[in-house]
């Protein structure tokens, strides 16, 4: 009976030891910035990293929409890019699409011990988005031309737009210190700097007429 107890515990342990063992994967949902989703599917660590990136990314979100909108709005109108600026032509009347795009995002859809099971999931969700999406461009292929017409030259901008903003964003994060500057303080250092020689420049005047009175 104790040896029978005893194998039990035993199994129990090595069962518990396997179990341990094996490595979690997660089903991750990610939008990107023009919110479109993809799932894949991590190991813990590599969720650990995506989510680091995201977070780092979301930092300097607003400043990168900030930074490609005036270089948007600057190439609109023709005018000469800064230094190290991109400019690029875009069709006439094109404003930037304010509030279309979001920092990326990931959440977790589930968490297995199996990497079977976790793709059986994600062909399941695949599957289901397939047949929505189907339906969609058979509505679309409804709809007059001109209508489909206007939707693909907004997805274009849309397209556009994000691109300009993920490459701020790739900057802002090798550039920690740019990152980091406030707007207001990044527009109130050059005129700081300027305002400093000027009253400089404006005693050494008021001393010039003093030494020649003498």
């Amino acid at each position: 009976m104790k040896q029978m107890l005893w194998r039990m515990v035993l199994v129990a342990a090595l069962t518990g030891v396997g179990l341990a063992r094996a490595e979690i994967v997660y089903l991750v949902e990610v939008s990107d910035l023009q919110k479109k989703v993809t799932r894949e599917i991590m190991t813990g660590a590599e969720l650990k990293d995506l989510k680091k990136t995201i977070d780092a990314e979301t930092r300097v979100f607003a400043k990168a929409v900030e930074l490609a909108k005036k270089e948007w709005e600057a190439a609109e109108k023709g005018e000469k890019p800064a230094p190290g600026e991109k400019v690029e032509k875009l069709p006439p009347a094109t404003p930037f699409p304010n509030g279309t795009l979001s920092a990326r995002r990931c959440q977790e859809k589930g968490s297995f011990t199996d990497h079977e099971k976790a793709q059986k999931r994600l062909d399941q969700i695949d599957t289901a988005e397939a047949d929505l999406l189907a339906k969609q461009a058979k509505r679309i292929a409804g709809q007059p031309k001109a209508k489909n017409a206007r939707e693909l030259e907004r997805a274009a901008v849309i397209g556009r737009a994000a691109m300009a903003v993920q490459d701020k964003i790739d900057e802002l994060i090798k550039n920690p210190a740019a990152a980091a500057a406030k707007p207001a303080e990044a527009a109130a250092a050059p005129a700081e700097g300027a305002a400093k020689p000027a009253a400089g420049k404006a005693a050494d005047g008021a001393a010039k007429p003093a030494a020649a009175a003498h």
